[in-house]
């Protein structure tokens, strides 16, 4: 077993010695005494963890009590990383699951705090009901689109031809070109959105790694299903998101091909 297996199994398997080792983390040194009465468990119980930690170097008794070395102060950050990207995983999951990963490097810490929105036999549109309140309050718009949606398509043409979008970037999908160019329903309107000067229109030979929405405080990363309708969305403001979001939406745009006004 390596190393690194080993440690993850030495501090899944006891409660007490990951409790131990974060309140060392947090308050710095403490004695046995007060460890047993935080944990509520006894004396020997304590010293036997102490014992453990100790063997492998990661606690130290000193003059004020036990207190972490900087290995163990170590240990407990990455650890205290991993479960904490787990559980962004586990926050994402309705999302990564119909992401691939070998072509969507979304940052999970940074979409922590994410609303997540699923698809379900209830409510089949609620990805796309989440995208439409994001677009409903944007001033300013940026997307990679690999769908048609009507409902998606008519609220854009209406806030263009408003006057209720100040700027928009639509970087398509060919696929999503040419289903508009066949589908004289979508044609007209999307004629009038590309005309307007207030619109940048690109296709891409694509696909995308995923939907991607930008507006001026949120940004929004969407998945499809194997039929191509939306499956989830997560809607995130933090900043490392949106870092994220823009080169991802930057690095498709530059290779796109702007379509004449």
């Amino acid at each position: 077993m390596e190393e690194r297996d080993a440690v993850l199994e030495f501090l899944t398997r006891s409660e007490t010695r990951r409790v131990v080792l974060g309140r060392l983390a947090a308050e710095g040194p403490c004695r046995q005494s007060t460890l047993a009465d935080v944990l509520g468990v006894s004396a020997r119980t304590v010293k036997r963890t102490l014992d453990d930690l100790g063997d492998r170097e990661w606690v130290t008794q000193t003059e004020s009590g036990y207190a972490l070395t900087a290995l163990g102060e170590q240990v407990m950050r990455t650890y205290e990383t991993a479960v904490t990207s787990l559980d962004a995983a586990a926050t994402l999951e309705p999302l990564l699951t119909h992401l691939r990963g070998d072509f969507c490097d979304i940052p999970v810490d940074a979409f922590a705090d994410a609303e997540v929105v699923e698809a379900t036999k209830s409510s089949p549109n609620a990805p796309i009901e989440r995208a439409l309140a994001l677009r409903a309050s944007a001033d300013r718009l940026r997307e990679l689109s690999s769908i048609v949606a009507k409902e998606s398509a008519n609220q854009l043409h209406r806030r263009i031809r408003n006057g209720e979008l100040s700027e928009a970037e639509l970087v398509l999908e060919r696929d999503v070109l040419e289903t508009i160019d066949e589908t004289p329903a979508y044609r007209e309107s999307f004629d009038e959105i590309v005309a307007n000067p207030n619109v940048t229109s690109y296709v891409h030979d694509g696909p995308f790694p995923c939907l991607l929405i930008l507006s001026e405080e949120h940004v929004a990363v969407g998945a499809t299903n194997d039929d191509g309708f939306p499956a989830a969305i997560a809607v995130a403001s933090s900043s490392d998101a949106r870092s994220w979001a823009e080169s991802v939406y930057e690095r498709f745009r530059i290779e796109a091909t702007r379509l004449p006004e």
